[in-house]
């Protein structure tokens, strides 16, 4: 399962991190592109100009060095800058998550789970990070640990199609295709535009010549913690 900065399951339209970039000025934004910065010059011109960025006082800039650092390939050097704006202000989710990517993008599978486990310690019901917790967990194929984190999200959002559009990868690990369909009838039942949920299903019918019958939605009570 691959990874990247924002990851964090389905994007949002109007997310907060497009919302950012769009009203990033001009001259600024010109630079966005590492393609667009092909010799030396050009390239400590643009990082010089996006760290004078990152310094504006509007909090929605403070990221903009780092995320330069990790699109340039930098990424050892943005993890250090989103660990340092994570410290500054913890509470700022769309900064840990993108801490949680870099570190995913360089196999910091550890420290990933590191952070989000302490922002749940803090906030218990902080659903963003149940939910990156158990996609963590699912690409370790650590089913049971997955399991437990989305049915905390499904405690809290009881109507959250992406758990259990999560929960069905969990169903599939195991090999467990009617449950596994259960789960993605249960997401399409809850929002039917969820075109990953569409997909999965007809696909794992097709394989399966239909085994399992129609999907039909999961019990509330939901399914019990264990592999």
């Amino acid at each position: 399962m691959g990874f990247t900065l924002r990851w964090v399951g389905r994007r949002k339209r109007n997310s907060s991190s497009d919302t950012r970039c769009r009203s990033i000025p001009n001259p600024v934004r010109r630079c966005w592109s590492w393609q667009a910065c092909r010799c030396a010059n050009q390239a400590d011109q643009a990082e010089q100009t996006y760290r004078q960025v990152s310094a504006l006082p509007d909090k929605q800039y403070r990221p903009i060095h780092a995320l330069y650092l990790f699109q340039s390939g930098k990424r050892d050097q943005a993890a250090t800058e989103f660990e340092k704006l994570v410290k500054d202000d913890p509470s700022d989710r769309t900064v840990r998550t993108d801490l949680v990517s870099t570190y995913l993008a360089l196999n910091r599978v550890g420290d990933a789970v590191r952070v989000l486990t302490a922002a749940l310690k803090k906030n218990s019901v902080d659903v963003d990070a149940l939910l990156q917790r158990s996609r963590i967990y699912l690409s370790s194929q650590k089913y049971a640990e997955a399991e437990a984190d989305l049915n905390q999200v499904l405690h809290f959002r009881k109507e959250s199609a992406e758990a259990h559009f999560l929960l069905s990868k969990v169903q599939l690990g195991r090999g467990k295709t009617a449950m596994e369909h259960q789960e993605l009838g249960e997401a399409l039942r809850l929002d039917p535009t969820y075109l990953a949920a569409r997909v999965d299903l007809a696909k794992s019918l097709i394989t399966t010549g239909g085994l399992g019958g129609h999907p039909k939605p999961a019990n509330e009570g939901h399914l019990k913690t264990g592999q």
